[in-house]
């Protein structure tokens, strides 16, 4: 029995220590299992890291300027090769922020961005060296070199980016400074030969501007080719060649919006209003797939296609709300909207809204000039003034011909064609001097939209009626999607005592249009003069809606409402357009039908 007891605890000792060790075994196991994991997750996450670092260097765009190598002697004086680099980045950083340009910079070859550094380097092997490695041989940054040396006759700066030959100004100690600039010119005619033409261009260099775009459109890459091209449309002296260069850039990029929108400019300045209207209609719609437009481009340049194609009909409440931004919008969102606000008879706040002068900030003043004095022009039309409207016109033709040479060589002759000489014959003729309204209308294209209605314009004031149904008739006929004729013809009808005819106008126009004030109103005074002033008063409504400063509606809605017996609310609009624009003319009309229906 004892025996048995000892063989027993011996068993049972001899478990526990297998249970010890089979435990051991485990915990060694999951460990060693643990630690697997972790060696993976460890490997996965430098994997990651690697994948990570790898991806971001392929993505590396911009500009890095390695430190030069600089003269002993002018290290010594501070002016090191770290010092020099970090010189030339600030003049090139300048140049950049001066250029002032609507293209998108994803649309650029090789874009820089904001991404313009000093690269210095380091000693040893780090992350931040191994970064740098892959960026250099994955990504596709704009890398620059040079040095600057002592030379007999002063400093020589030698600049140099990759794969392009180098450059190398001169000049002394004590002119580093122009030197650098120079140097940095050369460095962004090379690199970044687009915009360097527009930044040239803003500081009058128009010639210089123009051999790079040509040089670009020749030898460019196709994407910088198709933008040259683009640029090029308006600086050429034949129109023709120019919308030609156009066509070109969208065989290149059938959906390059600033080149629609040079087609609709252009064949605007021309005053072929209907192929300009359905050249913005093509550029809204290209916005989309547009190639580098990103969400700002898009909320930049959508608003503005919709503004230009407002604008031609007649839609001056959209125009007038126009957004964007840059500092070319910041000078013309006011004179846009002051001539909005003229086109919508609130000729006192168009000229309170109105710049007093181009802003410096303007990529070029004398547009912003002549454009001032374009606006003017039709403030003192909305007012009736003709005297102050012909001398507006003819200041703006003396604008027109301050232009310098290589800015828009066609413009100065196409805006006097198709803008300035209609705007100064309608005025000569409503001052009565016909044969020489006649003169000066003669001349222009008849293939001009606005110069058609003006001619039908003077026809009705010489008393040609046959003649004025032609020309606006033919202005209607050109102009199939544009109501400014129809519009015009109606006023001339109803001048006529044919309330019928200019209602159908006035509705051919809304047909076009809905959102033309003046054809709304037009409408309400048709309605009038055939006896339905209640069908009038809605129309003077549904036009004050976009026009709510209008005086002469104000005058014609209180008729409408006195023929309807509301005496009280014909009062209150003929007190309303009291304090409104009015026409002398209208201001008379005014006095007197308010004194007929007090008495």
């Amino acid at each position: 029995m004892v025996a048995d007891k000892g063989d027993g605890a011996a068993a049972r000792a001899l478990l526990v220590d297998q249970r010890r060790l089979v435990r051991w075994q485990i915990a060694s196991e999951r460990a060693a299992f643990a630690l697997r994991v972790l060696t993976s997750a460890a490997a996965l996450a430098a994997a990651g890291a690697l994948g990570w670092m790898v991806w971001s260097a392929s993505q590396a765009r911009g500009l890095v300027i390695d430190s030069f190598s600089s003269p002993p002697a002018l290290a010594a004086k501070g002016l090191t090769g770290e010092v020099v680099a970090t010189k030339l980045l600030d003049q090139l950083t300048l140049m950049q922020a001066q250029t002032l340009t609507a293209r998108p910079g994803e649309t650029y070859r090789s874009n820089w961005g904001d991404d313009i550094r000093v690269e210095i380097p380091q000693t040893g092997v780090s992350l931040t060296e191994l970064h740098r490695y892959l960026e250099r041989h994955l990504g596709n940054q704009t890398r620059v070199t040079g040095e600057m040396v002592q030379a007999p006759d002063g400093l020589r700066l030698t600049v140099r980016a990759e794969g392009m030959p180098a450059d190398t100004t001169s000049g002394t100690e004590a002119s580093l400074d122009a030197t650098l600039a120079a140097a940095a010119g050369a460095l962004y005619r090379r690199t970044q030969p687009y915009r360097y033409a527009g930044w040239i261009a803003q500081r009058g260099g128009y010639a210089e501007a123009i051999a790079v775009w040509e040089q670009l459109a020749r030898t460019g890459p196709p994407g910088e080719r198709s933008w040259a091209k683009t640029a090029l449309c308006d600086q050429v002296a034949d129109p023709d060649q120019g919308l030609r260069l156009c066509h070109e850039a969208l065989q290149l990029e059938p959906n390059l919006p600033q080149a629609l929108q040079k087609v609709g400019f252009m064949q605007r300045r021309s005053g072929r209003y209907e192929d300009a209207l359905q050249a913005y209609r093509r550029m809204e719609a290209a916005l989309p797939k547009a190639k580098g437009y990103g969400p700002e481009a898009l909320q930049l340049w959508t608003p503005t296609a919709r503004r230009f194609q407002a604008e031609l009909l007649g839609d001056y409440s959209t125009s007038y709300a126009v957004t964007g931004g840059g500092r070319t919008l910041e000078v013309v969102v006011p004179l846009v909207r002051a001539r909005a606000m003229a086109l919508l008879h609130d000729v006192s706040g168009a000229e309170a809204a109105l710049p007093p002068q181009a802003d410096e900030v303007a990529l070029h003043p004398q547009s912003v000039a002549t454009n001032i004095v374009f606006v003017r022009t039709h403030i003192a039309r909305m007012r009736g003034d003709w005297a102050a409207a012909y001398r507006e016109a003819t200041a703006m033709e003396a604008a027109l011909r301050t232009w310098p040479p290589h800015r828009y060589p066609p413009s100065a002759q196409a805006q006097l064609d198709t803008n300035v000489w209609p705007l100064r014959a309608e005025a000569l003729a409503r001052m009565g001097r016909i044969d020489e309204a006649q003169a000066l209308i003669g001349p222009t294209p008849l293939d001009c939209y606005p110069c058609l209605v003006t001619r039908g314009e003077i026809a009705e004031i010489a008393g040609d009626r046959a003649g004025a149904d032609r020309w606006f008739g033919l202005a209607v006929k050109q102009g199939p999607s544009i109501p400014l004729a129809d519009v015009g013809w109606g006023q001339v009808r109803l001048a006529r005592g044919d309330g019928a005819g200019a209602l159908a106008l006035a509705r051919r126009a809304r047909a076009k249009s809905a959102r033309y004030a003046d054809a709304i109103g037009l409408e309400g005074e048709a309605l009038l003069a055939l006896g339905e002033p209640r069908g009038a008063s809605q129309m003077f409504a549904q036009a004050a809606e976009l026009t709510p400063r209008w005086g002469r509606l104000h005058l014609k809605w209180g008729e409408a409402l006195a023929a309807r017996g509301k005496a009280t609310e014909a009062q209150a609009k003929w007190r309303a357009a009291a304090r409104m624009d009015l026409t002398a003319a209208e201001r008379a009309e005014l006095v007197a039908v308010s004194q007929k229906r007090t008495t």
